[in-house]
C-alpha cells in the first residue's frame, strides 16, 4: 500500500495499551501545528505523552490494562521525525473488575465537518464494570462515563496548546481529511461490489471543536480472542 500524502505539521499520535486477552489494542490521536522539530524533541513528547495519561487516565482505568508505548509521528514528510517511548502505565481503578476485553467507552471528536460515516472516534479499553448503567445494561452510566470523558478531555489539553515537541509552538487536535467520495469496484469472480474510498491528492485537515462520549458501550469484538 502507497503512504499517504504529507500534510505540513500533522502528527499521528499512537497509543498502544497491553491487555490480558488482545494485542496491539491501539488509540490514534492526530494534532498538528506550524513549525519544524527533531527525533530528540519527539522522544520528549512521547515521553511527556506517557506522562499526562498517566496523571488523567490512569486513574480511571483496571490495573489489568496498561499504557506500554508512545509513538509521535511527524508526517509533514516521509523523513520527518520520529519519537518513541515504551515502559508500563497500569490503571490505578480501586474497582479492579473490568467489562470484557471487546467493550470500550467511545470518544467521539466533533468537527465542523459534515460526512457520512468515518467520524472521528477512539475506543478506550480496560473500563472498569461500575461505569456500566444497572438498568440498562448496553449503556454506560451517564456520570461516570462523563467523569472519564472529562479525563480524556484533560490527557488531550495536557499534549496539545504550547505542550508539544520542540519546534512546534502551538498544536490542536485534528482529523486529517484523506478520502473523498469512493468507487464502486465489483469482483470479477463474485460480482459483489465494494466502496473503494478515493484518495484526495491534497489532503485537509478539521480542527476537533469538542469531544463527546458514545453512551452505548462500543465493541471490538476482536479483542475477546484469546492471544496464546
Amino acid at each position: 500500500m502507497p503512504a499517504l500524502p504529507a500534510i505540513a505539521g500533522l502528527i499521528r499520535i499512537i497509543l498502544q495499551y497491553a491487555l490480558p486477552t488482545a494485542a496491539n489494542v491501539l488509540n490514534r490521536i492526530f494534532v498538528q501545528g506550524t513549525g519544524s522539530t527533531n527525533n530528540t524533541a519527539m522522544n520528549v513528547y512521547a515521553t511527556n505523552i506517557a506522562t499526562a495519561w498517566n496523571t488523567n487516565m490512569a486513574p480511571q482505568l483496571v490495573p489489568a490494562v496498561a499504557l506500554v508505548a508512545v509513538t509521535c509521528e511527524d508526517l509533514s514528510s516521509l523523513t520527518s521525525p520520529v519519537g518513541a517511548w515504551t515502559g508500563s502505565h497500569p490503571g490505578t481503578s480501586t474497582h479492579v473488575d473490568s467489562v470484557d476485553p471487546g467493550s470500550a467507552l467511545i470518544m467521539k471528536n466533533i468537527t465542523a465537518l459534515r460526512s457520512r460515516g468515518g467520524h472521528s472516534r477512539n475506543y478506550l479499553p480496560g473500563i472498569p464494570d461500575s461505569n456500566v448503567s444497572a438498568e440498562l445494561g448496553s449503556i454506560w452510566n451517564s456520570s461516570s462515563a462523563g467523569g472519564i470523558t472529562t479525563s480524556w478531555k484533560n490527557f488531550i489539553a495536557a499534549i496539545v496548546g504550547t505542550n508539544g515537541p520542540t519546534g512546534y509552538p502551538s498544536l490542536q487536535q485534528v482529523v486529517p481529511n484523506y478520502y473523498k467520495g469512493f468507487t464502486v469496484v465489483t469482483n470479477p469472480i463474485t460480482h459483489r461490489a465494494r466502496n473503494v474510498p478515493t484518495l484526495v491528492a491534497n489532503p485537509t485537515t478539521t480542527p476537533v471543536s469538542t469531544i463527546t462520549f458514545n453512551p452505548v458501550i462500543g465493541s471490538q469484538r476482536r479483542r475477546n480472542r484469546q492471544t496464546s
